[in-house]
């Protein structure tokens, strides 16, 4: 299903001088950050397998490997970048009795990337946040052991049987050797949605059970004890998974799709630009993008459309341009947008894009502004100047790499520092007075 993302922030704004008779002012209208999709908000737990077993989400609740159990190529292919269970004795201890791993408020979300063995005859155990013998309590993500279908337990800590778990069992397969991207919203003991590769899965509801319940055990991943007896063998995982989180939040449709097809990042990235007579061309693009396995599609709002990794497209003529971009991997579809205005500015010359090594604070400020570059380059001079284009300071010498301006008699507004470098390049950063 296709997702349109928005994404909202303060506008930022590049300006350059064109090597044209006439000077431009061009304006990318970046919407890079995502208003929608937090992946950190509510995170307890997230393990990313690359080449560890630490938790990621800051919380260190890190885990202990038992068994037969290393890491494998990840779902993008990297060597080392996910864990592969053998099915016979292998496990992640969540190596954490804190109460938050054990949530008795709801919802909450369960996400990960797994690959199962075809036809391994046994319940597939992805994870679980309380494990105990002979009993069943707290919750459960599996595949089931014939039908290969993503099962989802809410368990009362009753002895182990159907009367101690609520249980939702979605619709597909995913027993095939193929990853596939898991997600898992709990709400309630009746109210679970399953989603694979995107879509929600469906399913069907079994079991009884009442409250949720917890034991003094630690959780795990890859195993859990559905036989009643102390002598019954265990469900052992056996494939590979990857990027696995657990949130105190139920994750929204974006932030589902965001995870489920493998991309992270803005794909707006101005790499170079160059203009001629009565022309622009804009490169944009990422590292991501650049291996990005899925389709890729730019839609440049001028007519033309291309397939490549990187969005480079020309502009002819002043006006203003929805660009759009669409990624779609594992049946997910991705569309982000952003807007470009080139429109004529005879009052304004600027030579240089924003450089994020460039840190201005207060921001905004009142009296005082200071100035820091992080890769600790003299700074020669500098100039001010507003959003009009209309400059305030003009060739200003410092020659530093931290310094502070007095801005106590610039009105309310928005402005823009440009730095000169003594190698001949500039940047800017923008800034607001407030008084």
């Amino acid at each position: 299903m296709a997702n349109s993302i928005n994404l909202f922030i303060s506008l930022q704004r590049l300006y350059m001088r064109l090597r044209i008779p006439l000077t431009f002012l061009l304006l990318i209208n970046y919407f890079g950050l995502f208003s929608q999709i937090n992946l950190s908000n509510g995170l307890l737990l997230y393990y990313n397998f690359n080449g560890n077993i630490l938790d990621q989400s800051g919380n260190e609740f890190h885990a202990i490997n038992f068994g037969d159990v290393g890491f494998t190529d990840d779902f993008n292919g990297v060597p080392l970048n996910a864990f592969q269970f053998n099915g016979v004795n292998g496990l992640l201890r969540i190596n954490s009795l804190n109460p938050i791993l054990k949530p008795t408020q709801f919802p909450i979300t369960v996400t990960a990337w797994v690959k199962n063995n075809q036809d391994f005859g046994k319940a597939n155990i992805i994870f679980k946040n309380d494990y105990a013998q002979n009993v069943y309590s707290g919750i459960r993500i599996q595949t089931g052991p014939s039908n290969g279908k993503v099962a989802v337990s809410f368990e009362d800590g009753g002895p182990i049987g159907t009367g101690s778990r609520r249980t939702k069992i979605g619709n597909t397969n995913i027993n095939d050797n193929q990853w596939h991207s898991v997600a898992c919203i709990i709400r309630s003991a009746t109210d679970m949605d399953i989603y694979i590769d995107c879509n929600n899965d469906g399913g069907v509801y079994s079991g009884g059970g009442g409250n949720i319940a917890y034991t003094n055990n630690y959780g795990s991943i890859g195993v859990y004890d559905g036989y009643l007896g102390e002598t019954q063998e265990q469900d052992f995982y056996k494939g590979s998974i990857d990027e696995l989180r657990f949130y105190n939040r139920e994750l929204n449709a974006d932030e589902i799709n965001f995870l489920a097809i493998g991309f992270v990042g803005n794909p707006f990235t101005l790499v170079n630009y160059s203009a001629f007579d009565s022309s622009i061309t804009l490169n944009f693009g990422n590292q991501l993008l650049e291996t990005f396995e899925g389709n890729i599609l730019w839609d440049f709002g001028n007519g033309n459309q291309s397939q490549n990794n990187f969005g480079s497209f020309q502009y002819d003529s002043i006006g203003q341009y929805l660009v759009n971009l669409q990624l779609t991997s594992n049946n997910c579809v991705l569309n982000f947008d952003t807007i470009v205005v080139f429109e004529e500015n005879p009052t304004f010359l600027h030579d240089e894009l924003i450089d994020n090594n460039l840190s201005v604070f207060p921001n905004p400020a009142e009296n005082k502004i200071s100035v820091l570059n992080k890769n600790h380059e003299e700074i020669c001079k500098i100039d001010i100047f507003d959003s009009l284009g209309q400059i305030h300071v003009k060739n200003q010498e410092i020659n530093l790499s931290y310094f502070s301006i007095n801005t106590s008699k610039l009105p309310i507004g928005i402005y823009f520092i440009n730095c000169y470098f003594h190698n001949g390049k500039s940047s800017v950063k923008k800034f607001a007075i407030k008084h």
